[in-house]
């Protein structure tokens, strides 16, 4: 099952909603496309105080739809579909 950035729950979940939600990010991850391996040497040398909020910036945009691709471009990382969405 696909969860998509419109169907994330937006108001509070019981503790069996909220585990079941969860249980259906993990398969998000598991089918997104695979990461660009220019952009995780990247991030793996980038010394910045915000690594770990990029990251999972990162993680999110590219769950969010598997067409979106990823390039490093002006010196941080750059999501793409049809033009350039967001550098973080």
């Amino acid at each position: 099952m696909h969860i998509r950035a419109n169907e994330l729950p937006s108001q509070s979940l019981s503790t069996d909603e909220w585990n079941f939600f969860q249980s259906n990010i993990s398969v998000v991850k598991e089918t997104t496309m695979p990461r660009n391996l220019v952009v995780d040497e990247f991030m793996t040398s980038l010394n910045h105080p915000y690594k770990a909020e990029i990251e999972k910036l990162r993680e999110i945009i590219l769950g969010a739809n598997s067409k979106i691709e990823e390039d490093i471009r002006w010196k941080c990382s750059t999501f793409v579909y049809n033009g350039n969405i967001a550098s973080i």
